[in-house]
């Protein structure tokens, strides 16, 4: 077992708990996920069946206020790696309903179209969080097809967004935070100096701190197309 992960997901863990975002604590080292989460991982068609097999086995290593969950697996230092953010996908559900019942109440005129539209716009429900993995395989390796780090965006396995770093699962979460929670992460900004965000800070160094893949598993050519510094 790495220390270095499992000391990265405890910084992630005690992160959500700093900022009150932290539902549940999981598994703090690397998670090697039920046998029946890994099956429907690589089979199933519906999301929120997946999802509702990784709550029900507690396949996460830390939950958040929104019932989003994350997991961060490895099972070789700096050669094969698994990060994984699972947003809820009930919460579009709700804000269909909720969509749903005030347009309910305009058409009957229970509402005015200002009193509807302020609904609309202040509703605080994620309806369109996509599923964000990363993966890192170096023997998968293929400069053509198969790039060595790279992101899954969405419940669409085939898409491989190239990344050139190895990241860590504390570089990852912090990433998540800054795109799909901006209350939390605009928390933090100084407000004495607007351009001092810690959260922000932190990230950045995180980052150098995750180097860069060797020449031989991000070729040249690999370089001169579009990808994930």
């Amino acid at each position: 077992m790495n220390n270095d992960f499992s000391k990265s997901i405890s910084k992630c863990i005690n992160l959500a708990l700093e900022l009150e975002i932290l539902a549940q604590a999981g598994c703090a080292n690397s998670l090697d996920a039920s046998v029946e989460f890994k099956y429907e991982a690589r089979n199933s068609t519906s999301y929120k069946h997946l999802y509702d097999i990784g709550v029900k086995h507690q396949d996460f290593c830390l939950m958040l206020f929104d019932h989003s969950f994350f997991q961060f697996t490895e099972n070789k230092k700096d050669e094969d790696l698994r990060l994984v953010y699972y947003p809820n996908p009930y919460q579009f559900v709700e804000y269909m309903d909720q969509k749903k019942e005030a347009l309910s109440l305009f058409n009957s005129g229970e509402l005015t179209l200002y009193e509807y539209e302020q609904i609309i716009t202040e509703d605080n429900s994620s309806c369109d969080a996509p599923v964000i993995r990363y993966d890192l395989s170096l023997m998968q390796h293929c400069k053509n097809y198969h790039p060595a780090a790279h992101f899954h965006i969405g419940f669409y396995v085939e898409n491989r967004w190239p990344v050139k770093r190895i990241l860590s699962p504390y570089a990852f979460f912090l990433k998540i935070l800054s795109h799909y929670y901006p209350k939390v992460w605009h928390s933090k900004v100084d407000i004495n100096n607007p351009d001092i965000n810690i959260l922000d800070i932190n990230y950045r160094k995180e980052l150098k701190e995750c180097s860069h893949l060797e020449e031989a598993y991000f070729q040249k050519n690999e370089e001169e197309r579009l990808y994930f510094t």
